[in-house]
């Protein structure tokens, strides 16, 4: 469920803001919006010194994995180690552009040769002219009387050349501005560069095993810089400051205390329709898992829209299991989720929880669809095969797939239009929602027709044309028809993107089909070098594990395009939840998931 919100005022002496902000930080519950037009005081220099840390983390961490047990922790000052190591990388950064670009200069210029350019110089103040020059063509070349032209060297590209006289010219060809230095001299700067930088690299190494105080401090900072743009972000007026944001209503009772006896100002008030309120959400035990999903995305429900969280997870599971099909590939992803979660034994649980679920819905419909790795169903052993259902493993089972994909996409947007009618009783806009309910159910017939060829039942027509007219009547009161008529000018629109949702869920029996072709293909290849000769075994488990790997890796794109797309899109389209949520993150010195 989406926490509710309440919006809180605190009022308090300026010259008690910082204690303010203290006792508010230990609370840990405000979401904090910061007063527009305010002043930065502190939080320029708090940035700065964090963003100082992270960069001396960061660059510590770069050396830690191989040498992190090597040295010891350094008694200097915390503060000294972090500027000394964004000192090093900043140093270090610029010798690598330097390198950087003197390698690239190298590059271009070692196809010339190494000469010295001064040499170059003097022989132009002589009046002996040299130019380099790249051709494609040497022998289409028009070379101007008295020029003399020395090949230099040659490559699939063209060829390098010196072009030397005693007067200046010109070649149709792609020159090279004379270097400032000699490739010997280049490779001395270099080498150069390369020591400066090992020695640069010795010392970050040194710093190594001050990692973890180094992150303790960058912690500390961070916090300083949330209390400081809490701090710069208050309002003020005379000898009062004061700072606006959002509680859940759950606290109120704790943040009227503390007020009491601090002796804050305190308001407490519903949200505005214009305020931006954050969003907290608050999952029962069985839908946790599908914060992994939302989390992935970084997607959330907007306060006033709805939660969702529970059904996404439903039919997720079943359109994971859909597009990937293979009662094998789901036996694998278990094994790998168990033996992850057994390495893994203090990291949250909720994301080995969704693949666990998830690996047994592919597995549970591997099995009634008699699909393990691509295997043809008539070499399965007898026990598989009767745990088959007939009526999606027939002769009629394209077609029997397709109508569950329809009806599955049926179901899944009513859903979404009874919580509308719920959402809306007993407001007139509720009857518009049954009319969509209708709308639905007479595209999922409409489908089943012009895809399969199945005759419309007799109340086809009463259906459709009830449910138009529910529509148009109910979906927008009178009084703001002058604001919303633009929807029934799109409606024509609305009703052929009803059908389209309708079909799109076609694709969950489209790319399970797809997932087991390319199985099946594999399959193939591999039984053809046929078992013969000893050496064909190896390249059969080779192709096997190749085109199996690949099949999986094709499945997990398509569960980020398809599965994910039924629920946050068609689905959330007919739901009206445009996803568009805040977090809420409350100003606290504990770095933490508030939704957990």
């Amino acid at each position: 469920m989406i926490t509710p919100m309440k919006k809180v005022s605190v009022v308090c002496l300026q010259t008690d803001k910082e204690n303010t902000l203290a006792r508010l930080r230990e609370l840990g519950v405000l979401h904090v919006v910061p007063e527009k037009n305010t002043s930065a005081e502190t939080l320029p220099l708090a940035s700065t010194a964090a963003a100082t840390a992270r960069l001396a983390l960061e660059s510590l961490h770069a050396f830690e994995k191989p040498f992190h047990h090597q040295g010891h922790v350094s008694s200097r000052d915390v503060a000294d180690i972090i500027n000394e190591a964004a000192n090093l990388h900043a140093q270090r950064m610029h010798h690598e552009e330097q390198l950087t670009m003197l390698q690239q200069a190298r590059h271009a210029q070692a196809p010339f040769g190494d000469f010295s350019p001064d040499t170059v110089r003097s022989l132009a103040a002589r009046g002996i002219i040299v130019k380099l020059y790249h051709v494609r063509d040497l022998e289409a070349l028009a070379v101007p009387e008295g020029v003399q032209v020395h090949t230099l060297s040659s490559d699939r590209k063209g060829t390098h050349i010196a072009a030397i006289a005693e007067q200046d010219f010109s070649l149709d060809a792609t020159p090279f501005h004379l270097p400032t230095q000699s490739l010997s001299e280049m490779d001395r700067e270099i080498a150069s560069h390369q020591d400066v930088i090992a020695g640069f690299n010795q010392e970050l190494l040194a710093l190594t095993p001050s990692i973890p105080q180094v992150a303790d401090e960058l912690h500390r900072r961070c916090e300083a810089e949330q209390f400081a743009k809490v701090h710069d972000g208050m309002g003020h007026h005379g000898r009062v400051a004061y700072l606006t944001g959002f509680a859940p209503a759950d606290s109120v009772g704790t943040l009227q205390a503390t007020a009491k006896a601090e002796g804050w100002g305190l308001k407490i008030e519903e949200p505005a329709e214009d305020d931006v309120v954050p969003t907290l959400l608050k999952l029962p035990t069985w839908v946790k898992p599908i914060k992994a999903v939302l989390q992935m995305l970084a997607i959330l429900p907007g306060y006033r829209e709805s939660d969702i969280s529970g059904l996404f997870l439903i039919f997720f599971s079943i359109f994971f299991a859909l597009l990937i099909g293979d009662a094998g590939y789901g036996v694998l992803f278990l094994g790998v989720t168990l033996i992850a979660r057994y390495k893994k034994p203090k990291a949250p649980a909720y994301p080995f929880v969704l693949f666990g679920i998830l690996s047994v819905c592919t597995i549970l419909w591997g099995v009634v669809t008699g699909n393990y790795f691509g295997i043809a169903a008539s070499v399965l052993p007898a026990p598989l095969q009767t745990l088959q259902i007939g009526w999606l493993t027939g002769a009629q089972a394209q077609g029997n797939m397709i109508t569950l994909c329809f009806l599955i996409g049926a179901i899944h947007l009513t859903i979404a239009h009874v919580w509308n009618v719920i959402a809306l009783a007993p407001a007139a806009k509720a009857l518009a929602q049954l009319g969509w309910i209708g709308l639905v159910w007479s595209m999922y017939l409409t489908a089943q027709n012009m895809v399969l060829g199945n005759a419309y039942p007799a109340f086809f027509l009463p259906l459709f044309v009830s449910s138009l007219a529910l529509i148009l009547l109910f979906m927008t009161s009178p009084k703001d028809m002058k604001k919303d008529w633009i929807q029934h000018a799109m409606f024509p629109l609305s009703v052929v993107n009803c059908f389209v949702d309708i079909v799109s869920y076609i694709r969950l029996f489209a790319v399970g089909m797809a997932s087991l072709a390319v199985a099946q293909s594999f399959n193939g290849m591999a039984a053809g070098l046929g078992w013969e000769k000893v050496w064909t075994v190896p390249l059969m488990a080779l192709i096997l594990l190749l085109g199996h790997g690949l099949n999986i890796i094709l499945c997990a794109l398509g569960i980020l395009v398809h599965g994910v797309r039924l629920n946050t899109l068609e689905f959330s389209l007919h739901k009206n939840i445009e996803w568009k949520g805040v977090p809420y993150r409350p100003f606290t010195g504990l770095i933490r998931d508030p939704q957990s």
